[in-house]
């Protein structure tokens, strides 16, 4: 080939989006190019090749017209991303006598000394230089280094050679100068040091009285903010009119402030609290405490509850009976048995029964636990509101689950769905298990080294014995084997710009290359497993794909060159050790 191109350095600017930039110029290793950010304020930060999020890819290694460098991380809008060449400086071109002689070697050692001379050229070109007819020819100076001391570099009186000058601003010693500014002084012939205080103090001297806070010409004082019985005032201390006046509000709202050691005293306008207490000292707002009163709502007494369709007018009167109770005015009753099931809830007796106030809505009524305290049949039993949130009441149904059985009592309508690892279900009187409408095991209770059995008619439950299960009364533990070939399968991976090969689901994997990508670390590697990946080129080929992830190593530390030509195969095998892919190329299948 040949250089025809001058072009060593590519300029774009970030957007926050766009992670692959082009680069126009040839470049013998990925370690030829330099990747530079620069960011909104003017600094330079040098990137590195690699997978992590501050990396970036390269493809395109020995190709004439260049490549791609793509991000892992977009860069940001105002950043300025600079591509230039960077050719190492080194001789690797070596004639063997009597060798043929390579054209190719021969021209690729031109093209980088080509290459080197024009990243030079670029660098002078940034370089401060004179004009070609200009008439200074020897822009060195001789002095010392005594001679330079705090003196300025720049040209000599007659302004045609570099010389050192004495410096403008500097002296030759700052060690009186600490914590001071520089000031011109009133002659303007020379500049002297002045502390803050003075020279705010020689501001003051040319202004009048006023806001500025100082107490006459010359003296600079502080001031204090006073305040009064309904307002802050700003007071200068000098009697200038016009102090602003803040005044303080009927309401005052705190949003994420703050209030330690103080008192207030004397506020009856409305506070708004950040958020809920966290600790012992919080102040508790009147929306937390209501939702406290409501969880403890949930969670109440009657005296009895009901064991069948009542009429409620002329049921919960007091001295009527119920479950075997006689009621009084004021009690509190569980109807929980209505034919018309909008009509179940809490209770008080009365000469006109009305739901408790506790449970005047629909939504107090859903996830309530109440315990009865009294009855024949439901005497110390508690009762779980199973109803959801969203009912209108009078209109939606509400039901209760008894959960807990009370004195010799059963429990009914148990869900085990999500019943916690070594959950147990106990009780002094009798459990019925009823299994898909079934509450017989067989003709009589599962016996040891015996599993109940749900059989195919859906019509009763048998029991079988582990020894007709397993051919053994012991379980144990025999290895299986895999029969299916899972592991040699053939995953398609899927192309873009950064190829993803997850190992775990095949050993084998195949991808048709559409443009030049790169190859991204493996995900799920097994020591000492085989992994192959079969290369293919589109019907364009000149595809390349970079390998160059720390993951993947080639012999010789050297990445293989794939093949380019349209519809080429070539394969990748690896072995894995855990944390590496070690691996070797087959080319061109084609």
């Amino acid at each position: 080939m040949t250089i025809s191109s001058t072009t060593t350095k590519n300029t774009y600017s970030g957007n926050g989006s766009t992670t692959a930039f082009a680069y126009g110029f040839k470049i013998f290793a990925s370690s030829d190019i330099k990747v530079y950010i620069r960011s909104s304020a003017g600094v330079e930060t040098l990137k590195s090749e690699g997978s992590g999020s501050a990396n970036y890819g390269i493809s395109g290694v020995g190709e004439t017209s260049g490549g791609t460098v793509t991000f892992v991380t977009a860069p940001a809008s105002g950043e300025t991303v600079v591509l230039i060449r960077d050719t190492s400086q080194v001789q690797s071109t070596d004639y063997v006598e009597n060798d043929p002689f390579s054209s190719d070697d021969h021209e690729n050692a031109l093209d980088r000394l080509t290459m080197i001379s024009q990243e030079m050229q670029e660098e002078l070109d940034r370089a401060f230089k004179v004009s070609k007819t200009n008439s200074i020819t020897t822009p060195e100076f001789t002095d010392n280094a005594a001679a330079r001391a705090s003196k300025a570099l720049g040209f000599s009186s007659d302004g045609n050679t570099l010389a050192v000058v004495d410096s403008i601003i500097l002296p030759t010693s700052l060690s009186s100068a600490a914590g001071k500014m520089v000031r011109v002084n009133s002659g303007e012939t020379s500049y002297e040091f002045q502390t803050p205080a003075q020279v705010f103090t020689n501001l003051l001297a040319t202004e009048s009285n006023g806001m500025i806070a100082h107490a006459g010409s010359g003296a600079a004082e502080p001031r204090t903010i006073t305040g009064t019985s309904n307002q802050i005032t700003v007071t200068n201390g000098n009697g200038v009119s016009g102090n602003p006046t803040l005044s303080i509000p009927d309401a005052i709202t705190f949003t994420g402030k703050t209030v330690t050691a103080g008192t207030f005293s004397g506020m009856v306008a409305t506070s708004t609290m950040a958020g809920d207490p966290t600790s012992a000292l919080h102040i508790a707002t009147k929306q937390y405490v209501d939702g406290l009163l409501a969880g403890l709502a949930k969670r109440g007494n009657v005296r009895v509850a009901t064991t069948a369709n009542i009429t409620i007018a002329t049921a919960l009167n007091a001295g009527d009976t119920l479950d075997g109770i006689s009621l009084s005015a004021g009690n509190k009753v569980l109807v929980k048995n209505q034919s018309t099931a909008h009509q179940n809830g809490i209770y008080v007796v009365g000469a006109s029964p009305a739901r408790d106030d506790l449970y005047d809505s629909y939504d107090e009524h859903c996830g309530a636990l109440i315990h009865v305290e009294e009855g024949s049949a439901n005497a110390d039993k508690l009762f779980h509101c199973t109803s959801n949130t969203g009912g209108t009441l009078d209109s939606t149904a509400i039901t209760f689950a008894n959960i807990v059985p009370g004195s010799g009592g059963t429990v009914t309508n148990i869900a085990t769905s999500g019943m916690a690892s070594g959950g147990a279900i106990t009780s002094t009187g009798t459990i019925t298990v009823s299994i898909n409408g079934q509450s017989s095991l067989g003709a009589s209770p599962v016996a040891a080294d015996e599993l109940a059995v749900y059989d195919a008619s859906a019509t009763a439950h048998k029991k079988i014995t582990t020894t007709q299960l397993f051919g053994s009364t012991e379980l144990t533990a025999t290895a299986r084997e895999y029969t299916k070939t899972q592991n040699f399968d053939m995953t398609t991976l899927s192309d873009g710009a950064n190829i993803s090969w997850d190992l775990s689901a095949n050993q084998v994997a195949t991808v048709t290359l559409a443009g030049n990508r790169t190859l991204d670390a493996p995900s799920n590697q097994v020591a000492g497993a085989t992994y192959i990946l079969i290369v293919k080129q589109d019907g364009t080929g000149s595809r390349t794909l970079n390998t160059s992830a720390s993951s993947y190593k080639f012999p010789g530390g050297t990445e293989p060159t794939l093949s380019t030509g349209a519809n080429a195969v070539d394969i990748l095998t690896f072995v894995s050790d855990g944390s590496s892919m070690l691996g070797v190329a087959q080319l061109n299948f084609s």
